[in-house]
């Protein structure tokens, strides 16, 4: 994990999608510029038809929960290659427009804030969280301090990685 600049909190997010129903989950961790997590949520969502109307709404929901959190400056980071594609080529994800630029919308309410693109093994504590509602049925949503227990040992050895 790259650990964010002093001053700066960094937030993964992700989104798990089963196409055999309209249940998604979404999720998402935040840290402090020394790798350590802050706060944590998941929660369930209905009515997604697709992997990019999963992510989007996680990302919306995530950039929502952190700006009720008064966090100013963010770096959200996805594994989605769906939700990188919507921002890159929004022509070709007219269906998801209002979703988009509601996401946009909501970002303007930072400081300053990044949305970046990373590669699966550097999202997997929130990728793993957000898999627990549709692979476990957990559909209690919830907001906790720190991480999750049962990913103590990931975070804990995440947050050592030296800084680049």
């Amino acid at each position: 994990m790259v650990k964010p600049m002093c001053g700066w909190t960094k937030c993964n997010v992700a989104a798990s999608w089963v196409s055999r129903s309209s249940k998604s989950g979404g999720a998402w961790i935040a840290r402090d510029n020394n790798g350590v997590a802050l706060i944590h949520s998941r929660r369930a969502f209905s009515n997604a038809q697709d992997p990019l109307t999963a992510a989007l709404i996680s990302l919306l929901w995530s950039i929502n929960d952190l700006r009720s959190l008064r966090m100013d400056k963010i770096i959200f980071e996805t594994s989605s290659y769906c939700l990188r594609d919507a921002f890159l080529h929004p022509v070709a994800n007219a269906p998801h427009r209002q979703l988009i630029t509601a996401i946009l919308n909501s970002l303007k309410g930072f400081v300053d804030w990044r949305v970046e693109h990373v590669v699966p093994d550097n999202n997997k504590v929130a990728s793993l969280i957000a898999a627990s509602v549709t692979k476990e049925h957990r559909h209690q949503s919830y907001v906790a301090s720190g991480g999750p227990s049962w990913l103590q040992a990931m975070l804990s050895q995440e947050a050592d990685v030296p800084q680049h």
